[in-house]
């Protein structure tokens, strides 16, 4: 369901507007695993942070060049976005797939207790296996 402060805001969306939602949900949508990553920007553009507690999408660090090497924790993601395109877009963007596990969506009444519990632990097994993975083929 598109919010209201979204469609308010895509009244003044270009088409590059469209193109930077898109391909943020994308990104997004992907953010299924706990744990660190490293990754390197592709463009220039930013880091935007997933919050739980707000419930949105926040900058957290500046300008992010070309080839600069980022680590990444699983409610981060880079964006070859301006901030300025960010701050007009960010509405848009959907909610961190792993939010649906937190305590915060469960006390908001969003999903069980018990499903948020089992979605948690589930995924934190999962990134002990990919860690141990990783640990046994260094």
């Amino acid at each position: 369901m598109v919010s209201d402060e979204c469609k308010e805001a895509s009244k003044k969306f270009t088409k590059r507007d469209w193109q930077a939602i898109i391909h943020a949900n994308a990104q997004i949508e992907i953010l299924t695993c706990y744990g660190m990553r490293s990754e390197q920007a592709d463009a220039d553009g930013i880091v935007i942070s997933w919050s739980n507690g707000s419930k949105d999408w926040y900058p957290s660090t500046g300008k992010i060049s070309k080839g600069t090497e980022l680590r990444l924790d699983a409610n981060m993601t880079f964006l070859p976005i301006s901030p300025k395109r960010f701050e007009r877009i960010h509405k848009c963007l959907g909610d961190l797939p792993l939010y649906c596990l937190s305590t915060e969506a469960w006390t908001r009444g969003e999903v069980s207790q018990a499903e948020a519990f089992h979605g948690w632990a589930t995924k934190q097994l999962e990134r002990l296996e990919r860690e141990q993975h990783q640990e046994d083929n260094r």
